[in-house]
């Protein structure tokens, strides 16, 4: 079995990245997973499942290297 390790560069909080979701409890608000609190507020006009908004990273974005 071979193991490939894949990287990639994220330049917008949206749904690429692994920790972003929408929270259905929150009335699809903007969350992230490690910060475990909402972090944007919903965009009507947004595909909740392909959210691909272009957001600045929050402040106390978890992830190395954000440019806040």
């Amino acid at each position: 079995m071979k193991i490939k390790i894949v990287t990639y560069e994220i330049t917008h909080c949206n749904s690429l990245c692994r920790s972003f979701y929408h929270n259905y409890e929150d009335e699809e608000n903007c969350w992230c997973l490690k910060l475990n609190k909402k972090i944007f507020d919903i965009d009507n006009n947004v595909d909740i499942f392909c959210d691909l908004v272009e957001r600045e990273f929050p402040e106390d974005c978890p992830l190395e290297d954000a440019k806040v």
